[in-house]
């Protein structure tokens, strides 16, 4: 049987995040999820665990540090410059996008407001994770 695909979520508000494990169950893919609320609770999370994620997904709103912070320090650390990072936020800024993506993220998507759509949009992630 496959591993779980190892999924960091960095999320601050609840009820994206419940609607974000909402989407994870309806995938095919087996995965194990970790949420962190703050944005300073990244690097030392990564630091601490044995099992680095799969893959990052990343909201640009956080407190404390914010998620541009938070992918700057990821992508130069050598503990986490091999973790795919995906932006889910609801800024659709071009200025945004255009930062993450020249600053390693893999890609920059705008929160969706539906349940299939987020759906969608995970399966995208996860397709692209586990090849």
């Amino acid at each position: 049987m496959p591993q779980p695909v190892r999924i960091l979520l960095v999320e601050d508000d609840e009820d994206d995040i419940t609607f974000f494990e909402l989407a994870l169950k309806k995938q095919s893919i087996a995965t194990k999820l970790t949420t962190l609320t703050d944005g300073d609770q990244v690097m030392p999370y990564l630091a601490d665990t044995n099992e680095h994620p799969d893959l990052m997904v990343l909201d640009l709103n956080l407190p404390k540090l914010p998620g541009r912070d938070v992918l700057t320090q990821v992508k130069q650390s050598p503990i986490g410059q091999d973790i795919p990072v995906v932006i889910l936020s609801t800024s659709s800024a071009q200025e945004d996008s255009d930062f993450c993506i020249a600053n390693g993220a893999e890609r920059f998507l705008t929160k969706p407001t539906s349940l299939t759509s987020l759906s969608n949009m995970l399966a995208e992630m996860l397709d692209v994770t586990i090849k």
